[in-house]
């Protein structure tokens, strides 16, 4: 990567189809191992309507803790969607497939008509993981030349901090949350000399470029390059950097077409970080805005290429 000064650019070249690949991150902590998959125990509280046979409400409220208990590991891998036919609503729906082993049962309680439970729920997040990439995987066989850039910058960074650290750590959050989708990544070499020409140019832009006209520049270049399908663009922009640190994201999928481009989707969100030190509360949002808008976009391009099927 180039060395760029005031314009951090996380640069990841992404060729489709997706390729099944291990999440080294994918377990929870305190995990134990069974039937050969991994599992950790997932708080959750179920709630059920306190009327009718006590051991029916009772075994509802379960029901509902495992539900949620699914949805909050089904989110480690993929941006959660209320949308019915999304992948993330593929994989809740059938949440007892994930469950293993009985439901740890930490307290009951009814309140105003509503019974709670509240439960320690063994959540299989392996089989989930893998579920996942199966299901990608069949949709991308269909998808097969399709090649992708994704291009977020981050600006305004206090002169302070050891900028290409944070750099590194942006890149490093976008390729784990995009391997979730069985993404592969590869180096910038990949892309070849054009690539390198669009790098130099950014590398030229004013620190106060504004972000119209750095999106503007690079859907441009990238619609120069036959070998591309979709362009992720985007910025993470910090917006107070004293005691502690607060910050914008903004990116959006585009898919380029012959005579021109149509976007897919886009994110956008505001973060707020304090910690020890400012170094690492920019940090905190720089990775938080990463991973949300990278799990956000991925799952707008996958719910895209069911449309194109």
């Amino acid at each position: 990567m180039l060395e760029l000064k005031k314009i951090l650019l996380a640069l990841v070249w992404l060729l489709l189809p997706l390729q099944a690949l291990a999440a080294d991150n994918a377990n929870a902590p305190h995990e134990q191992q069974t039937s050969g998959y991994s599992v950790a125990m997932v708080k959750s509280c179920g709630v059920a309507l306190a009327i009718g046979d006590g051991d029916n409400i009772k075994q509802n409220a379960l029901q509902d803790a495992k539900q949620k208990a699914v949805k909050k590991a089904a989110a480690r891998f993929i941006a959660p969607s209320e949308g019915k036919e999304s992948l993330y609503q593929q994989i809740v729906a059938d949440y007892d497939l994930y469950i293993e082993g009985d439901v740890q049962i930490l307290k009951l309680q009814k309140v105003e008509g509503k019974l709670l439970a509240f439960c320690n729920v063994p959540v299989n997040f392996q089989m989930i993981n893998e579920n996942i990439k199966q299901k990608v995987t069949t949709l991308q066989k269909e998808n097969r030349r399709d090649k992708a850039i994704f291009l977020v910058r981050v600006v305004d960074m206090p002169d302070i901090l050891r900028r290409q650290d944070i750099k590194a750590e942006v890149l490093t959050r976008y390729e784990e949350a995009f391997k979730q989708y069985n993404f592969k990544a590869l180096g910038s070499d990949a892309a070849g000399s054009q690539i390198m020409t669009m790098l130099d140019a950014v590398d030229g832009m004013q620190q106060d470029l504004a972000y119209a006209a750095y999106r503007e520049q690079i859907v441009r270049d990238t619609q120069q390059m036959p070998e591309l399908n979709l362009v992720v663009v985007g910025e993470i922009k910090i917006t107070q950097a004293s005691e502690y640190a607060d910050g914008t994201a903004y990116a959006e999928a585009v898919r380029l077409l012959q005579d021109g481009y149509r976007q897919i989707g886009s994110f956008s969100d505001t973060y707020s970080a304090t910690r020890h030190d400012l170094g690492q509360a920019v940090e905190f949002v720089a990775q938080a805005a990463a991973v949300r808008s990278a799990k956000y976009l991925a799952d707008m391009t996958y719910n895209d290429w069911q449309k194109l099927n």
